[in-house]
């Protein structure tokens, strides 16, 4: 490169440059104003994932989110990290609605099955979106919850699991209703009305957070998506998601899972 003429460029000297090829890291070269290192294609970086139930694999609910899961990223309930696999108790097909993972409990009064993630980078600055299908087949003395929670997330769900927490999510408790709960970190959970008495049927969830308007939304079953200003999690607050059955009874007591997603985005 250069000529008797022209030299070659330095940091304090005009003269030719060799422009690098796209993301080249060769000393000497000059990037360019397209090099993909300057320009990512993603602006907004996306965490998302899925989890969803495998014939293939049998018994397990397989997360698919290479961005969200790293090694140990999620728990089983006895605390041996699944290195990105969902262990049900059970796999099956329902004719109308599709394959579902069961978590069940055991026969003792107040144990729990579930999952939590300990990779808490759930905001409300961010934007969450969950939608998660699932289906409780006994419906009596039987806890759930599903959504999300600050702090190190336990299953002794009891009637009031996001209890001095943050969190925001669907429950089912003694009380026998589904009913969304939230807390910002303070005191007892703040319940909604009840969206629909507890039965054995699929149903849907739809949780967001809408940071530009400083509240979070819930929607059951398909229902436009209602709003919530007063006691959820704050704009900065980590959270996990967390879904977990707890049996209030000598019996076992289920949950299953026909489908989750989600998605948080951030700038």
């Amino acid at each position: 490169m250069g000529d008797l003429l022209t030299p070659i460029a330095s940091t304090t000297e005009k003269g030719l440059v060799e422009l690098a090829t796209d993301s080249e890291t060769t000393a000497g070269l000059a990037v360019q104003a397209s090099d993909l290192k300057l320009n990512p294609p993603f602006v907004s970086p996306t965490l998302q994932g899925e989890i969803f139930i495998s014939t293939a694999y049998d018994t397990v609910g397989i997360v698919e989110s290479p961005s969200m899961v790293s090694s140990g990223a999620f728990t089983l309930t006895d605390g041996t990290p699944a290195a990105g696999l969902v262990f049900a108790t059970s796999v099956a097909e329902d004719a109308t609605h599709g394959y579902y993972g069961q978590f069940d409990t055991t026969t003792t009064t107040g144990n729990s099955k579930g999952l939590d993630t300990v990779y808490k980078q759930v905001r409300r600055k961010y934007n969450p979106k969950l939608f998660f299908k699932f289906q409780i087949p006994t419906t009596t003395t039987v806890r759930v919850f599903i959504g999300f929670v600050s702090g190190i997330p336990t299953y002794t769900l009891g009637d009031d699991y996001l209890n001095a927490k943050s969190g925001f999510g669907l429950y089912v408790t003694s009380g026998g209703a589904f009913r969304v709960g939230s807390n910002d970190g303070s005191g007892v959970t703040a319940f909604t009305a009840s969206l629909a008495a507890i039965d054995a049927n699929p149903h849907t969830l739809y949780i967001e957070a809408d940071e530009a308007g400083g509240r979070w939304g819930y929607s059951f079953d398909g229902a436009a998506t209602t709003y919530i200003t007063t006691d959820t999690p704050a704009s900065t607050t980590q959270m996990a998601f967390v879904f977990g059955v707890q049996t209030n009874t000598a019996a076992i007591r289920s949950l299953r899972i026909y489908n989750v997603k989600f998605k948080e985005t951030w700038a």
